[in-house]
């Protein structure tokens, strides 16, 4: 139907192909609740069709939100109980006249739903000050009509303002990637994205800034006749016009500016030196002042077969916070559970460092957590199972430095109530794995959050021990610094490893992980991300550095 989109019976065929997957997912067990890649695939059918019929692009990024983290939130439903996690009354609200549907309060909870708008009401319940960006594959593999030697993924990127009903988006065709390593693949990720890549920063955190800003660009908007639809996007183009590449800036202008324009050529080209100049009093002419503008928080929602992307490592948001969750139901459902707000003791941490006895130079950094003398930890020998359950449901922080996310150090999940924030320092922590033919990517960072822990740090990609160790110290450094001001243990580590020099200049302490995180991001180009619920807003107890 995509290749023959002039048929007379377009539309006819759209129908018959909708009714067929409707039929489908009807006879799926409790709507997604089994069967995840296949409730995945036929969601995604259902957004391709709207794409390429209706033209609805409200409804076929519906249809992509309710696509994403199925295993999760079937996961999800069955620790419900274990995690303490609350019970949302079934809602009778309706969207666009369309009533939501009355089911039991699992699937109420999570969203299973065949109401393809019902996701606007998550996005109005939640907090005005966040941005969810979801990143879906809509063709993936290569499809019949790419040459044979170039295999192609059409992306969809949709961007989310909580609190508010409208969004961003646009579909791009994006090559494989056969670099190896995190440079490489953001600047070919950039290339991929274009200007569209400004849709990954978050919302302004200065109201001041934010209000006049806004106040501009709308004017800016309105003298040029740009749609409605299309001012957010005019808005995020302009933020970033001083950085993009004059060819990505006038391709974004051209997509967005009035197509009844008599002169596209000269009408763009005077729109993007005017977006430039008011770029440049709010934001600067360069990468570095724009960022240092202070945002809110990103969340973004990533398919399975483009997760392993350093998404975070994008030239314009290196330094903006961002972490990654399943999907938006699972979003709404810990914000409304009655923890969202955790106080972390900094004192309150258990520390694991080579556990397998095969990687000394995680024993090296032995002083680094020595320095926090209210820590506990284990260093050369794995815990004993009991002790590590304990650990992870009463402490409030656990360090994990090892081969990989040391899952094999907990055994059960689905049974505890985790209380710690993970930060996993080996390779490859945060990725992803199959468990099966009906089951979508799973791994440490899900199972950490799935069972209470508010924040699962880990890598994309496999490191080296040195770049681990680094980064842990810059980290810990920045994040969790310990209270007695002896720097002797920073000489010991350098005695070790004088590249522990590099790490300890211009330290500056973050009250945030994420700010921390930004921080280790640029001391050291690995590929780390957090999986975590932006929304618990996670603080340290007793800590008022900036």
């Amino acid at each position: 139907m995509h290749e023959e989109g002039g048929s007379k019976n377009k539309e006819k065929l759209a129908e018959m192909l909708m009714k067929n997957v409707d039929d489908t997912l009807d006879k799926l067990p409790h709507q997604g609740m089994a069967y995840g890649t296949l409730y995945e695939t036929l969601n995604k059918q259902k957004a391709i069709l709207q794409f390429h019929t209706s033209g609805s692009s409200d409804k076929s990024s519906a249809y992509l939100v309710e696509s994403a983290g199925v295993s999760a939130r079937k996961l999800f439903c069955s620790r419900r109980s274990e995690a303490n996690l609350p019970i949302i009354d079934g809602r009778t609200a309706s969207v666009d006249g369309i009533p939501d549907k009355q089911e039991n309060q699992d699937e109420n909870l999570i969203n299973f739903s065949m109401n393809p708008l019902e996701f606007r009401a998550r996005l109005k319940d939640l907090p005005s000050d966040c941005v969810i960006v979801q990143l879906s594959e809509i063709y993936p593999g290569q499809r019949p009509f790419d040459p044979p030697n170039v295999q192609t993924r059409p992306l969809h990127l949709a961007r989310y303002c909580c609190g508010e009903n409208y969004m961003d988006q646009c579909v791009q065709e994006l090559k494989a990637v056969v670099q190896e390593n995190v440079e490489q693949i953001s600047a070919a990720v950039q290339d991929w994205l274009g200007p569209w890549r400004c849709l990954l920063l978050g919302q302004i955190a200065s109201s001041k800034v934010s209000s006049s800003w806004n106040k501009t660009i709308r004017k800016l908007a309105d003298e040029l006749n740009i749609e409605e639809e299309n001012i957010s996007k005019f808005s995020m183009l302009a933020q970033c016009s001083n950085v993009l590449k004059k060819v990505d800036l006038v391709h974004g202008l051209q997509a967005i500016v009035p197509k009844t324009v008599k002169n596209m050529v000269e009408f763009v080209s005077n729109t993007a030196k005017l977006v430039k100049e008011y770029s440049q009093e709010f934001f600067g002419l360069d990468m570095l002042k724009l960022n240092e503008v202070q945002r809110h928080p990103v969340i973004l929602i990533v398919d399975n077969n483009i997760f392993a992307v350093p998404w975070e490592q994008l030239d314009i948001v290196q330094v903006h916070p961002m972490s990654r969750m399943p999907c938006l139901a699972l979003v709404h459902a810990m914000f409304k559970a009655p923890n969202t707000n955790r106080e972390l003791d900094p004192g309150s941490a258990f520390f694991v460092l080579d556990p397998d006895k095969n990687l000394p130079c995680a024993s090296k950094l032995k002083p680094l957590f020595d320095a926090r003398n209210a820590w506990k930890g284990i260093v050369g020998e794995a815990p004993e199972r009991t002790e590590m359950e304990k650990h992870l449901q009463d402490d409030d922080i656990y360090i994990y430095c090892g081969h990989g996310s040391g899952s094999h150090l907990v055994h059960n999940y689905d049974h505890m109530n985790l209380n710690a924030a993970a930060m996993l320092m080996g390779c490859s922590s945060a990725d992803l794995y199959r468990r099966g033919v009906h089951w979508e990517m799973s791994g440490a960072p899900l199972n950490f959050i799935l069972s209470g822990s508010p924040i699962c740090l880990g890598t994309l990609w496999t490191v080296t021990d040195s770049d681990t160790n680094r980064i842990t110290v810059r980290l810990l450094e920045t994040w969790l610094p310990p209270k007695e001001k002896d720097s002797r243990y920073r000489m010991e580590l350098c005695s070790q490893d004088l590249s522990f020099a590099k790490v300890f200049e211009d330290v500056l302490p973050q009250k945030g992980l994420l700010g921390a995180l930004r921080s280790a991001h640029i001391c050291e180009a690995i590929a780390l991300v957090i999986t975590a619920n932006l929304f618990p807003r996670v603080v340290l107890k007793g800590i008022t550095h900036a």
